[in-house]
């Protein structure tokens, strides 16, 4: 008999431990890599995946992520789908582009992702922290029949320069400025390497600041660099500007490619203003001295333009205003936060929020928005069920049975729910509430 009593025991402490099991969430992720192996600069493709067998009841968006030896670019989360054993997961696939600029093995490391995900057969989000597997990426260097220095992978690079006004003919002492704009796809701009610029015989050169910009889509990113020089010819006779060569590598078509700009012969003359050279000189050197600067040197006893007396008036004055300014601002800052935060707990935005996922192409968060919403009202239990009684509209509920069979795993990848149809039983619903069960949080919910 006793044996028997600790048999059942055991199996009853079994199957509350599966019940426990069952009745959580499972979560996990996966993270993949499109490519084994990449030169350096090649972009590789980095998606980390979070599935559960629920749903998630908060966006995952963790932005870029911080990766030793390489730059990384956050483009944009998409929603998908993974069956294992019988048992589908929703997923959110995390898309990243890798863009590795040090010659060695680059290491995805380890992530934790904060995710929230109700249980099953519950609405409300759980928060869960899971942590992704570390990743190795071989990296190759260029071949050894490229510059390191002059190394670029991109499926497309586009080259053009813009020339000064040229003159007839040029004098000692005069000056030529050069822009060459160099924008390159699916990469970034700090990968673009500089200009090469090649010594010239009797000419002194002076390089303008660089500009560099990112150019992001949803879908793609490409990098544009702007660089400048300005020739200054300090002796007459013929001056050839040497042509410039760009070479990069088609990382589809494993290619290398190559665009030359043409370079230019210029004619120098005498210039009997002997003191335009030395002038010239001067200025160019003062330019690329301020350029390295992080800020422009003050005058002495000046700033901004400004005396010291004129300045400590001014900034008096500016304290009195900004003090009153900054009081007030505080004060309609809390006001409106405050209203903000009454308005996004409220059943009104809840509500919004569940039309605007009406057509959606995600399921899972229409169904988390409706019950968002449905647990702002005043009702005995806070179920689809339950406001469906309320209601008494046969279409209604129709289309609650239908959002149902999604929940318990039959076909709910094609639900479009009727906005009109949801706004009049809401109506109808709060017309017959009292004043005193309407909620104190609710913000105008008609």
């Amino acid at each position: 008999m006793v044996r028997r009593f600790s048999t059942y025991l055991l199996f009853l402490t079994m199957s509350l431990g599966v019940t426990h099991v069952w009745g959580q969430a499972k979560v996990f992720s996966e993270v993949r890599l499109n490519k084994g192996e990449v030169f350096v600069g090649e972009p590789v493709q980095l998606t980390i995946s979070v599935y559960t067998s629920t749903f998630f009841t908060k966006g995952l968006d963790p932005g870029n992520i911080k990766i030793n030896g390489a730059f990384s670019v956050y483009f944009r989360a998409v929603s998908s789908v993974k069956k294992i054993s019988g048992t589908t997961y929703a997923g959110v696939d995390l898309i990243y582009n890798v863009f590795p600029f040090e010659e060695k093995d680059l290491v995805i490391p380890s992530l934790q992702i904060e995710v929230e995900t109700p249980n099953p057969g519950d609405y409300k989000g759980v928060r869960r922290t899971l942590k992704t597997r570390e990743r190795i990426l071989r990296i190759k260097p260029p071949p050894a029949s490229v510059s390191r220095d002059q190394w670029l992978v991109t499926p497309g690079l586009s080259v053009t320069e813009s020339w000064g006004n040229i003159p007839s003919e040029i004098r000692v002492g005069e000056v030529l400025e050069r822009s060459i704009r160099r924008r390159a796809s699916g990469t970034v701009s700090e990968l673009i390497p500089p200009v090469k610029w090649d010594s010239i015989p009797g000419v002194s050169q002076y390089p303008a600041r660089s500009e560099v910009q990112n150019d992001k889509s949803r879908n793609s990113i490409s990098g544009t660099r702007t660089e400048g020089m300005r020739y200054l010819f300090e002796k007459e006779g013929e001056v050839v500007i040497p042509d410039l060569e760009f070479v990069w590598w088609h990382p589809y078509q494993n290619k290398l490619y190559k665009r030359t700009l043409k370079g230019k012969t210029f004619k120098v003359v005498p210039n009997p203003d002997l003191e335009m050279l030395r002038t010239s000189r001067e200025a160019l050197s003062a330019s690329v001295a301020a350029d390295a600067k992080a800020e422009p040197e003050e005058e002495p006893f000046r700033i901004l333009g400004l005396t010291l007396k004129e300045l400590l008036l001014w900034s008096l004055l500016l304290a009195i205003g900004g003090y009153f300014l900054v009081r007030g601002g505080r004060r309609l800052f809390r006001y409106l936060s405050e209203r903000k935060r009454r308005y996004r707990a409220s059943e009104r935005y809840a509500f919004k929020v569940f039309l605007s996922r009406c057509h959606g192409r995600d399921p899972r968060q229409l169904v988390d928005s409706l019950y968002q919403w449905i647990g702002h009202l005043p009702l005995e239990e806070p179920t689809l069920v339950a406001f469906a009684a309320k209601s008494g509209n046969r279409e209604l509920q129709n289309e609650i049975r239908a959002l149902e069979a999604f929940l318990g795993g039959g076909q709910g990848s094609g639900i479009s729910l009727r906005k009109d149809l949801w706004r009049n039983a809401r109506k109808e619903f709060l017309k017959g509430l009292r004043a005193k069960d309407a909620g104190k949080d609710w913000i105008n919910p008609l």
